[in-house]
Parts: C-alpha cells; sequence; structure tokens
C-alpha cells in the first residue's frame, strides 16, 4: 500500500516477491520471511520514489540507493547485512531470469560495503574483562519494585480469568467448525473462510460482552490499577489475545529475575516444564499446593554439544507454579498442537510455540509508563539476569557456589568475573564488607566477658586498659555509647582483623601475624586450632561446646576406641582443647571423673 503512488516500483517488488516465492534461491521461506523482505524492500523503494519519483531499479545510483538504505534501517542497524542480502537477491532473480529489473548500477562490492558500513566489529583481544561481562547492568531496584507489583497484578487477578474465558474457546471452534450450509444468491455451499472468521469475531464479542473479571476476593476489576496501554477489559478477540500476551510477558520476566535463565531457555520451555519430586503433575490451580519444591525444567544450549541442549532445572516459588499451570491448560484450550509453554499472537506465527522475549522485557516499561524508573538503558533480558546475581551475592553466604549452578557456568572464575564485573555490586560489595567488620567487632565486643579462647583473655585486658586510660568508670564500661567507643578504637580498625571462620567462632589474627595455622596473610580455616593465641569463641558457642565435649567422652567410653593406641590419645587430647575453650566449662569438667580417668597424664 506505501507503493500505491509509484506503479513501476511496486510491480518490481511484487516480481521479485513472487519470484522468491515460487523460485527461491536457497530453500523455500516461510510467510514470515516473505513479509520481512516485502517490509524493507517497499521501504527502500518507497523512499526512493518519494525523492526521485517512480522509477526502476535499473535506474537507481548508489548515492540515492545509500540515502534510502540509511533511513530503512535506521532503528534496526543490527539488520543492515540482512537487508542488503534482499537487495542481492534481487539482483540473482535478475541474472537466473526470473525477473527483469535489477539495481544494475550498483555492484556486489558497494551492496556489501552498504551492509557493513554501520557494523562496529568488537576490539580483539579484549583488554578490561568489564567490557565482556559488564555491558548489562542489574535493573534499578525502583524499577524492579514497581515492575513486579504489576507483575503479580497480572499473574494473580487476570491471569486466573483468563483461563475461564479461555474454557469458552472449543466451544466457539464447535460452532463455527460446524458442517451447517449457508445460503447465498440462490445457491448452497460450505462457508468460506471470511464468514467462519466474521462468526468467530461476533460470538468473542457478544462472550465477553457479558463476563465479569473478578480479583481474587470475588470484586468485579472495573479497570486496571496502573498505566496501561491495552484495551480493558477487552470487548473482542484480538484485544482479548493482545492482553494474554502481556501476562505471558509478565510470566516470562519473573522466570528470567527467579531463575536468572538465558533467552534461549526461557523461550524454548516446554509445556511439561513443570515437575514435582513425586512427578504428580495434575492440571488445575490445585495442583501447585501438592509441590513441595517446584522445579521448573528446560535445557540450556551455550555449553551443550548437543542441538537438543542438555536437560537442567530450577527451583521456582509456588505462586509462579501455579501460574505456569494456568498458562499449560490456556495452551491446550486454544488447541495449540505445538509442545510449547508459550503461545504466538503474532500474525506471521498465530497460535504457535514461538514468541519473543526480548520484544516482551523492552516493551513492557514503556507500555506500561515506567520507562522512566529505567537507567536510560533499555531492559535487556540480560539485565535480568544480572540483578539477580546482585541480589544473590548481597543476600547469600556462598552466593558464587549458588549463582554458578543457577547460571549454568563451567567454571567458578567465569562466575565471579561475572559478578564482579557490575560497578554497582563492586561499590556495594565494599560497603557491606565494612558494615559486616562493625558488626563483627560489636558481637566480640558485647560478649566478651563470656567469650573463651585465649583470644578473650587478651582482648578483656586491651578493653580494661583502653577504659582505664579513659578513666571511664565501671559501672558505665557496659553501656552502648562506651563499647561504640571500644569498637571503633580497638576493634574495627586494621590493628585487629577479625574473621568469623565458622559461626561463634573468631580469629584476630592482625595480617601480619603468624597463627597456628601457619600461613601470615591468611587464614587455614581447617587447621584452626582451640589453643591458638587468636583464637576467639563468642558466648553462643558455649553450648555447641559441651556438646562437642560429652560426644568425645562417648567416644573415648567405647572399647575399641580405648584398645586403640593412636586413637585415644588424639580422642583425649580433642578433649582438653574443648574443656579449656570456656572457663566455666573447665571448672565443671576439671572434676568429672571420666575427664579425670581419660585424660590422665595429660593434665587439664
Amino acid at each position: 500500500m506505501s507503493l500505491s503512488s509509484f506503479p513501476i516500483l511496486g510491480m518490481a517488488v511484487r516480481r521479485y516477491l513472487l519470484a522468491h516465492l515460487l523460485f527461491p534461491i536457497r530453500r523455500y521461506v516461510d510467510l514470515a520471511g516473505l513479509q520481512k523482505r516485502a517490509n524493507y524492500v517497499s521501504r527502500i523503494a518507497s523512499l526512493l520514489g518519494e525523492a526521485h519519483g517512480d522509477m526502476r531499479f535499473r535506474d537507481v545510483e548508489i548515492g540515492h540507493l545509500t540515502t534510502a538504505f540509511n533511513a530503512a534501517t535506521r532503528n534496526a542497524p543490527s539488520l543492515r547485512s540482512v537487508v542488503a542480502m534482499y537487495l542481492k537477491e534481487i539482483g540473482e532473480h535478475q541474472r537466473r531470469g526470473a525477473i527483469v529489473d535489477s539495481f544494475h548500477r550498483v555492484s556486489q562490492e558497494q551492496l556489501r560495503a552498504l551492509a557493513n558500513s554501520g557494523l562496529v566489529l568488537p576490539i580483539r583481544p579484549i583488554k578490561d574483562q568489564e567490557d565482556a561481562y559488564g555491558k548489562y547492568q542489574p535493573l534499578p531496584d525502583a524499577y524492579v519494585a514497581k515492575a513486579g507489583r504489576i507483575w503479580a497484578f497480572y499473574l494473580t487477578e487476570i491471569l486466573p480469568n483468563l483461563d475461564n474465558v479461555l474454557g469458552y474457546a472449543p466451544e466457539i471452534e464447535r460452532v463455527v467448525r460446524s458442517p451447517r450450509k449457508r445460503v447465498w444468491a440462490g445457491r448452497q455451499g460450505p462457508r468460506d473462510r471470511s464468514t467462519v472468521k466474521a462468526q468467530r469475531s461476533e460470538m468473542w464479542v457478544d462472550f465477553l460482552k457479558d463476563y465479569k473479571w473478578r480479583a481474587s476476593d470475588g470484586e468485579v476489576i472495573e479497570s486496571i490499577p496502573f498505566n496501561v496501554e491495552n484495551e480493558f477489559p477487552p470487548r473482542s478477540q484480538a484485544s482479548l489475545m493482545a492482553l494474554w500476551a502481556v501476562v505471558q510477558g509478565c510470566l516470562m520476566q519473573c522466570l528470567l529475575l527467579l531463575t536468572g535463565g538465558r533467552v534461549s531457555e526461557i523461550e524454548s520451555l516446554k509445556r511439561d516444564c513443570l515437575i514435582s519430586n513425586d512427578n504428580d503433575v495434575q492440571a488445575g490451580n490445585n495442583a501447585a499446593e501438592r509441590f513441595a519444591l517446584p522445579r521448573l525444567v528446560g535445557r540450556t544450549f551455550k555449553l551443550s554439544g548437543l542441538k537438543c541442549g542438555d536437560e537442567r532445572d530450577w527451583p521456582i516459588p509456588k505462586k509462579i507454579a501455579k501460574a505456569l499451570l494456568i498458562q499449560q491448560n490456556l495452551g491446550r484450550l486454544v488447541g495449540v498442537s505445538e509442545e510449547s509453554l508459550w503461545v504466538s499472537n503474532n500474525r506471521a506465527y498465530w497460535m504457535r510455540g514461538r514468541i519473543n522475549v526480548y520484544h516482551f522485557t523492552t516493551a513492557f516499561p514503556a507500555s506500561h509508563g515506567i520507562e522512566h524508573l529505567l537507567d536510560e538503558t533499555y531492559a535487556h533480558p540480560h539485565r535480568f539476569r544480572k540483578t539477580i546475581a546482585r541480589l544473590a551475592v548481597l543476600s547469600l553466604s556462598g552466593a558464587p557456589m549458588v549463582l554458578r549452578e543457577i547460571f549454568g557456568h563451567s567454571d567458578l572464575e567465569g562466575t565471579m568475573k561475572y559478578i564482579l564485573s557490575s560497578p554497582e555490586i563492586r561499590s556495594e560489595l565494599a560497603d557491606m564488607a565494612v558494615e559486616v567488620q562493625t558488626e563483627q567487632a560489636r558481637d566480640v565486643a558485647n560478649g566478651l566477658d563470656h567469650a573463651g579462647g585465649k583470644a578473650a583473655l587478651h582482648l578483656r585486658k586491651v578493653r580494661d586498659e583502653f577504659f582505664n586510660e579513659l578513666r571511664v568508670p565501671q559501672n558505665e564500661r557496659q553501656q552502648r555509647r562506651r563499647m561504640e567507643e571500644f569498637v571503633e578504637a580497638k576493634l574495627a580498625d586494621d590493628s585487629a582483623d577479625l574473621k568469623v571462620l565458622f559461626p561463634g567462632i573468631v580469629c584476630t589474627k592482625p595480617k601480619a601475624a603468624v597463627g597456628a595455622c601457619g600461613l601470615r596473610d591468611n587464614v587455614n580455616a581447617s587447621s584452626c586450632q582451640a589453643t591458638c593465641a587468636y583464637f576467639l569463641a563468642l558466648p553462643s558457642l558455649r553450648k555447641e561446646t559441651e556438646q562437642t565435649i560429652e560426644w568425645l567422652i562417648s567416644q573415648l567410653e567405647q572399647q575399641k576406641i580405648q584398645e586403640n593406641p593412636l586413637l585415644r590419645p588424639w580422642y583425649a587430647a580433642q578433649l582438653i582443647d574443648q574443656i579449656s575453650i570456656f572457663p566455666g566449662l573447665k571448672e565443671k569438667y576439671r572434676t568429672d571423673p571420666r575427664c579425670i580417668v581419660f585424660t590422665k597424664g595429660l593434665g587439664v
């Protein structure tokens, strides 16, 4: 239609498309491929006609074509090579005799240069790892919070209604596809496709007109409680399918954020992707209630040597499992034959399993009025992967190992580079390290009077000397303000490098000292000894220490241990070390007959 004012150019484009449909150069193309060729070649032809009037392809100069080509691909620089290939196809069809008009005045080299003129090749080798891993940064917290509330509304309030509405789809299809005859112009015959389509549309309009969209609390939903471009409530089949597409996009974004999955892993999910430990999957909203740990099963392709990829799984919340169950059922209701979890409403792939995650993540902010919450960078799907990485690093112990498993990385080094490529994460980790150090110092100072280990004796002496120098009375030394002064002056600075080796066990070894582990700069937790001068046990460890003592005694009471000349002294030495950690336990067990017998000759 854009070429209606240029009949010569329009005819040339039509003949090229017909030639490519009947005599493809490499392989037969589907409707989507032809439509894409029609869009871009028609756009270039229309720009040529507007600038230079109606003309033949053979009369186009390279300068004219360059201007039109650049304008047609301005918003899609990555497609320049593809569009240039379409122009080359015109010349190939002319050479084969399928058409008679092509760009005679433009050489293959000029077309190749045209395709590569907007291409920026990466610098190799990459010198800075941040360039490789840091292109996409985590999404802003404000955006995730606002988008998360919108996703939750669609999945908890709208998706169950879609389950009810699309449950009517099989009945509509049964009616419109019934073998009834029609009478037209005095003749009887089967209804044509346009008649079936019109009747289907009328039945959907009648049904949607009377349907009441209800929230989870039973109240009628009159409107969407946030900015949205889609019509609500939908009044036609087209607007209904557009609403379902938005809901699918919200489910995709939730899965991207919760699993950290790659785009290919989310797009390739099958309808049977949701399983439980007992493989008991039932359709319906109540099935997810029986899941102990719902898991999403998909495939990863990046590191796989198989075309079909390697199977893998991710844990997901029960609410998302419920949404997935409804999505699975919707695919069955509309009669999609493919086994994909997703259902496309794109006209080129109508009711098929081909869907574009990138489109839904990048179009969502503008269509819902939250684009201003982004940091002037679009919501690329990879940013969801970086977001879950940031949240995990700042909240989980052992986050790198967890993320390596979730992301499917081949080695831990790649995961660490992935995490530390974000300047924001590096800054937050540095701030968190200071906060953790200060919090550890407060725990040590507040429990110092009841702490155990040789380091506790030393720190109590340091604390008393500090307060004596300041002439702080005894009744004020436990006050929070005074304790903060001690923490800041003696524990939170570089003079005491506190390290939590195990819950309740703190190493106080300064960086320049050598401890029982034999290391100067680092600490080997596996070589940590209770007799070390830098070993400090917090009061919270006392109960566990007493349990350890009782377990050691129970081992020493066994006949096989008593008769073993190596194990008996080893267990006895461990018993002595554990008893000596806390003064109170030492006083308790030094008179215990069991300890006296087992530690005789070793000294307690």
